[in-house]
């Protein structure tokens, strides 16, 4: 009986460590350009070089020095680019046949979204301290500095409030 009741324990263990590396998330956008010094931090990792062809996930934080840009593009082709001195974390993207919706959140800096086909259905949102700005089909710029977020869209339905 012993026996069994330690096999069994020695199983749950395994298990207790196998199933994270099962539940991996899949990359939601990478890198598609940079300039400059930029960084990628993910979970509880410190900050590294971001690199061409890095791959991002949902809740990871990317950041731009001064001087400095980079550009993200997510895998329904939509791109974001992030001028000097920017940070922003990816915190929800989802595409499928049925629903396209991102969010991301800014916390300083500018970034430029350029939704690519979107439908009237399809979302996407930027969040600041103050304010959420998201759009319908369009591309659409977004800025937070020094406690105001400001916004503009060159086509599509583009909303602000706070």
């Amino acid at each position: 009986m012993k026996r069994l009741r330690d096999l069994s324990f020695i199983i749950m263990i395994a298990l207790f460590f196998a199933l994270p590396s099962l539940a991996v998330a899949s990359p939601v956008a990478v890198v598609t350009a940079l300039e400059g010094r930029t960084d990628i931090t993910r979970g509880d990792d410190p900050a590294r070089p971001a690199a061409l062809g890095d791959e991002v996930f949902i809740g990871d934080f990317l950041r731009t020095m001064s001087k400095s840009r980079l550009e993200v593009t997510f895998i329904d082709g939509s791109i974001s680019r992030m001028s000097p001195g920017s940070r922003l974390r990816v915190t929800e993207f989802l595409f499928d046949a049925n629903e396209r919706k991102g969010t991301i959140d800014l916390f300083r800096g500018k970034v430029q979204s350029v939704v690519a086909g979107a439908t009237p259905d399809s979302a996407f949102e930027v969040n600041t301290p103050t304010a959420v700005c998201g759009v319908r089909g369009t591309t659409f710029f977004v800025y937070f500095r020094d406690g105001v977020t400001g916004g503009a869209s060159s086509e599509g339905t583009f909303y602000v409030y706070s």
